[in-house]
């Protein structure tokens, strides 16, 4: 808004300038609607894992609330080995300027969760940290561990030689009495087509 006056110095009037941010709003509001729809997790930190940033995304699974992350580093934060490893990894990205992995586990809501991670080079001295819940998937693969260790430990049981071959014809299961039988422990046995 500037005034228009006359050469007297009467007010005669005023010109108004409008931008329209139609747009714009309409593009916050999409990418707000976006980040609230991911399920994974999104940070900008620096150099010395400090939260820059926290993108508005399914806060479920954060270790502390959002406002409580902010300006705050993973030391002050979480467990020493945790936040050492993940330090490790951001400047390693840094130094590398590539995008680097990592799996880590975090107590969330009284329960261990597990997490698949990607930390980019972002803006100069930080990287972005998106990190995806990978909970179910460790779990399906302990239990499968264990499902697999009673197996062997029934067949184990059966006093007669017993083996599992895959389709490449490699062992994949053999029991103790087939392991006396030939004299072979089972890791010179599991994989091969042959003991």
């Amino acid at each position: 808004y500037l005034p228009w006056h006359n050469s007297q110095g009467e007010l005669m009037g005023a010109i108004a300038l409008a931008t329209d941010i139609t747009q714009r709003h309409k593009t916050e509001a999409e990418l707000r609607s976006l980040f609230r729809a991911m399920t994974d997790m999104v940070f900008v930190l620096d150099r010395d894992g400090r939260y820059l940033n926290i993108a508005p995304t399914n806060s479920n699974l954060f270790y502390k609330p959002p406002r409580e992350l902010l300006g705050k580093t993973f030391s002050e934060l979480l467990p020493p080995q945790t936040a050492a490893l993940m330090l490790s990894r951001i400047q390693q990205s840094l130094n590398q300027q590539a995008t680097v992995e990592i799996e880590y586990s975090l107590p969330i809501q009284g329960r261990e969760c597990w997490f698949d991670a990607r930390i980019s080079p972002f803006l100069e001295d930080s990287v972005i940290f998106v990190a995806r819940d990978i909970s179910d998937r460790i779990k399906s693969q302990h239990n499968l561990k264990q499902a697999q260790e009673f197996l062997q430990q029934i067949i184990n049981a059966i006093p007669d030689p017993i083996f599992v071959k895959n389709e490449s014809h490699e062992f994949v299961i053999v029991n103790r009495a087939l392991r006396e039988l030939i004299g072979c422990g089972q890791a010179e046995i599991i994989g091969k087509s042959d003991p």
